[in-house]
C-alpha cells in the first residue's frame, strides 16, 4: 500500500510538471505569436503610410511576382536630328533683327530674322542693270526689224524702175543714212541712162562723137556698178543688223535671267523680284 501510494504520487507529480511544461510551452508559443504580430504591425509604428510612400516603401504579402532588371546607363538628351533644321543664311551680312531662337518649332515661309547684306544690295543693282539693258536691246530690235522692212520695200520698189519723181514717195521709210544713198544712186544711174540714151541717139544721127558715146557709156556702166554694189550692201546691212539686234536682245534676256536667278539663290522673294522688275 505505501509503495502504491508513492507510486501515485509521483506519478501525480510527474503530472503536473508535464502540465507544466506544457502551459509554459502554450504560453512561449503563445508569447512568440504575439510577438510576431507586434513585428509585422510594427513597421506602422515606425515609418507611417506617408513615409512609407515618401521613400518609396511598399507592404505586400509574400507570394509569385515578376522581377525586374535595372540597367542604368549615362546619357545625352538631344533634339530629334530628323526634326531639326540648320538654317544658315545664304548672303553675308549683318544681323538686324531676329524673331526665332534655338529650339523654337516654326512653320514653313516663317520669318525667322531679319538681314541686311550688301552682295544682295549689289545683286539687285545688277538686276536692274541687266533689266535696263534688256529694255534697249528690245527698242534696237524693233528699229532693225523696221530697218530691214523698210529696206526690203525700198530696195523692191526700185526694182520695178519708178520715174525720177517718184522716188519722194519713198522718203517716209526707216533706214536711215542708207535710203538717201540708194536713192542718190539710183537717180545717177536713171540720170547716165538717159545720158547714154541721148549719145547714141547724136551719134545715129551722126551728130555726136564716139569718143562722147563711149564717155557716156563708161558712166553709165560705173552708177550701175555703184548702185548694184550699195543695193546689195543694205540688202546684206540690214539684214545683219536684224540678227545683231536678234541676238544682243537674247544676250540681255539670258543676262537678265541669270541676275533673277542669283536673286533668288540669295534668297529674295520672287515679290519682291518682280517689284524691282515694275
Amino acid at each position: 500500500t505505501e509503495a502504491k501510494d508513492e507510486h501515485d504520487e509521483h506519478e501525480g507529480e510527474d503530472k503536473d510538471d508535464h502540465d507544466e511544461h506544457e502551459g509554459e510551452a502554450k504560453d512561449a508559443h503563445a508569447g512568440h505569436g504575439h510577438e510576431d504580430e507586434a513585428t509585422d504591425e510594427g513597421g506602422d509604428s515606425e515609418l507611417n503610410a506617408e513615409q512609407r510612400k515618401l521613400f518609396g516603401i511598399q507592404l505586400a504579402k509574400a507570394g509569385p511576382g515578376t522581377l525586374t532588371k535595372e540597367l542604368r546607363l549615362t546619357g545625352e538628351i538631344a533634339l530629334n536630328a530628323d526634326r531639326v533644321a540648320h538654317m544658315v543664311p545664304r548672303a553675308t551680312g549683318i544681323v538686324r533683327e531676329v524673331y526665332k531662337s534655338v529650339g523654337m518649332k516654326v512653320a514653313a515661309g516663317e520669318l525667322l530674322a531679319v538681314l541686311e547684306s550688301v552682295e544682295v544690295g549689289e545683286a539687285k543693282v545688277t538686276f536692274l542693270g541687266q533689266r535696263r539693258t534688256l529694255e534697249l536691246a528690245e527698242l534696237d530690235l524693233r528699229r532693225a526689224q523696221a530697218v530691214r522692212a523698210s529696206t526690203v520695200a525700198v530696195l523692191k520698189a526700185l526694182a520695178t524702175n519708178p520715174a525720177p519723181g517718184d522716188l519722194c514717195k519713198l522718203n517716209g521709210r526707216e533706214m536711215g543714212e542708207g535710203r538717201g544713198r540708194i536713192l542718190s544712186a539710183y537717180a545717177e544711174r536713171a540720170a547716165a541712162r538717159r545720158e547714154h540714151e541721148r549719145e547714141q541717139t547724136l551719134v545715129a544721127k551722126k551728130v555726136g562723137t564716139e569718143a562722147e558715146l563711149v564717155a557716156a557709156g563708161n558712166a553709165l556702166h560705173k552708177a550701175e556698178a555703184e548702185y548694184e554694189a550699195l543695193r546689195d550692201s543694205l540688202e546684206f546691212g540690214s539684214m545683219r543688223g536684224l540678227h545683231d539686234a536678234e541676238r544682243g536682245r537674247d544676250d540681255a534676256a539670258f543676262s537678265l535671267a541669270t541676275a533673277r536667278r542669283k536673286l533668288a539663290f540669295l534668297g529674295v522673294p520672287e515679290a519682291e523680284t518682280a517689284r524691282l522688275e515694275k
